[in-house]
């Protein structure tokens, strides 16, 4: 309850004044008088204590307890609108029994600033803030909620809300303020009771020189408030509510709408609605279906009048809200896009509140616009398929499909015409995964590591940079691998000692591929070659041996080995020939002892002896400059 000092109410005051002044002089103790001591929400009522002590601080409590407040849906809710707080000392509190402990406030400040309401924006509180302090009883299922001294003045909008535990939910309001005695003991005060719950209230004023107690019957008022106006397809539908402290018997709410007559708008009444009886704080969601809405666009104005005949006695009668309603609009959008066979394919749903007109999608490739389809009228709710054709550009292509592309069309929503998606293109991807010889022939792996079959194909081989041959591949399934070869070119090193072999899957670049860059492997291998060496030499009698090793990668032929002396001619040394050896084919590591036909006598001091394998270069091999061994052998 809140409260304020008694300026300027005469009428009220005038009777306060001579009662206390009849009492005062029959007794000193204190006493508490309210006049009148029955009244109606809305009503001043003059509050008068005397036989307190002089200039001591009085502190005034009113209570109301358990008043039933409605429940909808298992969630109960009460409003105190225009709560008058006009002093600092005051502070008040709520218990709501039979709920959850999920008790929430909303709650807002007011001030008459010239002659206009304004309000501070709404806050929603469930802990302790803005001096709120809340609590649970939890045994009892009570929630509490209090704001104490000192209070901001002003009209407090407060909406109490929360979750009830079973059918039926009961409140409690106090209010508590401190006033001051006059040179008497006395204090008058006048109570505004607007937005006041009804009720039974008991109000104790307690001070150092006594206490004393009253009561006060109010009765509550109903105020029904239009809330809120919407449409659904083309019935305009509103909630009313009774911010009342009272029951509002049952009432008929009024629609109206703007019309163009004799060139200005007027509001013109279009239809009725019956609205049930509402308890305090209750809603209700009504409609006006035998008026079929048609929306002139971009927008109509229209009006709801609550109780528009007058049926009930409100504590206010302002009762209608008025609101522009944007025209039902519709909403093209792309659900969903797939490929397959080469196009891309769509669907489009108008997920508006009206039928759209012809209109046009458009398909963008990587961030370019490349196709557009026409799209039927579509009625609100309704789908339709479409499709374009479509070529992937290897790796992916990013796909935008966009409803109403060339934005022909005024919609709900322009932000949500599109659908853009990342897809990876079906391509084959021909890899060759490893290459190796046998004998002379080379052999490899061809696999598709791509995401779509191959058609056929042909490999090439490349040797130090040249092409050489090409093979045959059949098409290949993905993940596929085919083992080929180049059976027709008989290799063998052409730039000992290595070769640069490198094999190309799709050499001729006829196939589209995910990755054109992945096709080739190259690798260097060794020759595959003789390597003739002279491993040992030496001599017996006058016979000169030798051992001649093949430390190469492939049989040496037949070949000679020449032995060499240093003579002197001519006032100079030279190497002379004398003699050769046939050596017959060697494997791979395997050594063979060879000797000379030569019957050697060495002249004193010593002789150079020197022995080279293949003197006469009639082998290829890994390496020429490793044939020859030469030694200085003292004479015996």
């Amino acid at each position: 309850m809140s409260s304020r000092k008694a300026i300027g109410v005469n009428g009220i005051l005038i009777v306060t004044i001579l009662l206390v002044a009849f009492v005062s002089t029959a007794s000193a103790v204190a006493m508490l008088i309210v006049t009148p001591d029955t009244a109606t929400s809305g009503d001043f009522v003059a509050v008068v204590g005397t036989g307190f002590n002089p200039s001591e601080t009085v502190t005034i409590n009113s209570t109301v307890s358990d008043f039933e407040i409605p429940i909808q849906n298992g969630k109960y809710e009460y409003s105190l609108v225009k709560l008058n707080i006009s002093e600092e000392k005051t502070s008040f509190s709520f218990n709501v029994k039979k709920v959850n402990d999920d008790m929430v406030i909303h709650g807002q400040i007011c001030e008459d600033i010239l002659g206009m309401l304004v309000c501070s924006p709404s806050v929603a509180i469930n802990t302790t803030s803005y001096g709120f302090i809340f609590g649970y009883d939890a045994a009892n299922k009570t929630a509490q909620v209090s704001r104490g001294m000192p209070s901001h003045t002003g009209l407090y909008n407060i909406e109490v809300t929360g979750t009830a535990v079973d059918g039926k939910v009961f409140m409690g309001i106090t209010v508590n303020y401190e006033v001051e005695t006059n040179s008497t003991g006395g204090f008058e005060l006048v109570i505004d009771t607007f937005g006041i719950p009804g009720g039974v209230y008991t109000i104790i004023a307690e001070g150092a020189g006594g206490s004393a107690d009253a009561t006060l019957s109010l009765e509550g008022q109903p105020d029904l408030v239009i809330t809120d106006i919407w449409y659904e397809n083309n019935t305009i539908c509103y909630n009313i509510k009774n911010y009342g402290t009272a029951r509002a018997d049952a009432s008929h709410s009024a629609l109206y709408k703007t019309v163009f007559l004799r060139y200005r708008l007027l509001m013109r009444y279009k239809a009725s609605d019956s609205v049930k009886a509402l308890a305090p704080g209750e809603s209700y969601n009504g409609s006006f279906p035998t008026y079929d809405w048609t929306c002139r666009p971009p927008a109509d104005t229209v009006k709801v009048c609550a109780d528009y005949n007058k049926e009930v006695a409100e504590s206010n009668e302002n009762n209608c809200l008025e609101k522009e309603l944007v025209c039902p609009r519709p909403d093209l959008k792309i659900t969903a896009i797939l490929k397959e066979n080469g196009k891309v394919y769509y669907n489009i749903t108008n997920e508006g509140e009206a039928s759209s007109e012809k209109s046009y999608t458009g398909l963008f490739i990587d961030g370019k616009h490349t196709a557009s389809d026409n799209v039927k009228v579509l009625a609100p709710g309704e789908s339709s398929n479409g499709s374009f054709s479509f070529v992937c550009s290897p790796p992916n292509n990013t796909i935008r499909v966009c409803a109403d592309y060339k934005n022909n069309i005024v919609e709900s929503d322009e932000g949500n015409n599109c659908i853009e998606e990342v897809w990876d293109c079906l391509l084959p991807d021909l890899n060759i995964t490893d290459i190796w010889y046998s004998g002379n022939t080379i052999y490899y792996n061809i696999t598709n590591e791509g995401t779509a079959s191959s058609g056929a194909s042909y490999t090439g081989l490349y040797i130090d940079g040249k092409f050489k041959a090409s093979d045959y591949v059949e098409s290949l399934d993905v993940s596929s691998t085919s083992t080929g070869s180049f059976m027709y070119y008989d290799w063998s090193c052409s730039n000992p000692p290595t070769d640069i072999i490198k094999v190309c899957a799709d050499y001729d670049s006829k196939i589209a591929e995910l990755d054109e860059g992945n096709n080739c492997i190259e690798e260097v291998w060794n020759c595959l070659l003789p390597d003739l060496n002279i491993t040992d030499i030496w001599y017996s009698g006058n016979t000169i041996y030798y051992n001649i090793t093949n430390e190469g990668t492939a049989s040496a032929g037949a070949s000679y080995t020449g032995l060499y002396k240093d003579t002197w001619l001519r006032y100079r040394i030279y190497k002379q020939y004398l003699v050769s050896d046939w050596v017959g084919p060697l494997d791979p590591g395997v050594t063979s002892t060879g000797a000379f036909a030569y019957n050697w006598t060495c002249t004193p001091p010593d002789d150079t002896i020197k022995v080279c394998a293949d003197y006469k270069k009639w082998l290829i091999e890994l390496n020429e400059s490793n044939n020859c061994r030469e030694e200085i052998w003292t004479c015996p």
